[in-house]
């Protein structure tokens, strides 16, 4: 095994305060994802690893990335970990707070890191919250937080049962999973999350997980990079508008001539 992988397996790689991801497993490898791609086409025997992975990711043909897939632990706030349960093709095996007390961890805001709410993309923040709402937030977060757990350990002491006492703690709590994702699934995951419309604290994540895959599959990560992350994309009517411009670019050059 390649030391850098070695010495990456287990480690915790922190995000946030308190959260953190961590390779715990992996199967297959550059090499083993070529090889899956004889099954496409013989004439792909001719070609390098390199040039049968790019293959697969210039003609979308991705089945092979699926035989590779990749574990991780995260801790992660309540919250966050809905960006992650969107992608119901990952394997997922989380926290249960119906056996075991909830951990004193939550996730509180510093000032810095407070966002106004987007004008065009309703889903996300913008810009940043300063001057004394920006304080008054990050005072509400904190008292939310301490309130909601102070109230979770009195219902339990009341005799209150931990799968129903833990209804009021506030999602900013932290809890921790186990994610395991095929390669295809996760390069699609990264292509969502990395982007710059993905929350920002999913981003974080996102960019750690992706630290883990580029030390995993380095020949599969450049190919994602230059085929689907930088990938862009036109619409039909931005298409005939671009044919336009060639041709005025076309006249222009031919009158000049």
């Amino acid at each position: 095994m390649d030391d850098q992988i070695e010495s990456l397996l287990g480690k915790k790689l922190p995000v946030l305060d308190h959260g953190f991801v961590r390779l715990i497993d992996f199967m297959g490898s550059d090499e083993f994802v070529a090889n899956c791609t004889r099954l496409e086409s013989d004439e792909l025997d001719r070609f390098s690893n390199e040039e049968r992975i790019d293959w697969c990711f210039r003609t979308s043909n991705l089945s092979p990335l699926e035989q590779a897939c990749v574990v991780f632990q995260i801790r992660l706030p309540i919250y966050v970990m809905g960006q992650l349960v969107r992608h119901r093709t990952a394997k997922l095996n989380s926290f249960s707070a119906r056996y075991a007390k909830v951990n004193h961890q939550f996730h509180e805001l510093d000032i810095k890191d407070l966002r106004m709410q987007g004008d065009l993309n309703k889903q996300v923040g913008q810009g940043s919250l300063e001057g004394d709402f920006a304080k008054n937030c990050v005072k509400s977060i904190q008292e939310a937080s301490e309130q909601g757990y102070r109230r979770y350990l009195s219902l339990m002491e009341m005799g209150l049962c931990r799968e129903q006492a833990r209804i009021i703690l506030p999602q900013n709590a932290y809890t921790t999973i186990f994610w395991k994702m095929d390669l295809r699934n996760l390069f699609h995951f990264l292509r969502l999350r990395l982007g710059k419309d993905a929350q920002k604290e999913i981003q974080f994540f996102s960019q750690q997980i992706a630290y883990c895959v580029t030390c995993l599959f380095p020949i599969c990560w450049k190919s994602f990079q230059d085929n689907h992350l930088k990938k862009v994309h036109f619409t039909l009517s931005e298409l005939k508008l671009l044919a336009i411009f060639k041709n005025c670019l076309i006249c222009s050059y031919s009158n000049s001539a």
